[in-house]
């Protein structure tokens, strides 16, 4: 658990309060963020690592 407060990824539970407690603006623009016209360009960006990580015999765990 020490490591976890060196990383990079530390900050105030406030910065994660819309992971944690999202509220109705966040629940309206998650749907924005699912739109297929807007995650095709990312999803496309990323596709061939995806299939990498998914290949048969490839641990999940790291």
């Amino acid at each position: 658990m020490a490591a976890l407060g060196e990383g990079e990824h530390t900050g105030a539970p406030v910065e994660f309060r819309r992971l944690l407690s999202p509220d109705d603006g966040d629940h309206r623009a998650a749907a924005l963020l699912r739109h297929p016209d807007l995650l095709a360009p990312v999803a496309g960006l990323h596709h061939a690592q995806l299939l990498d990580r998914l290949a048969p015999g490839r641990s999940l765990a790291a």
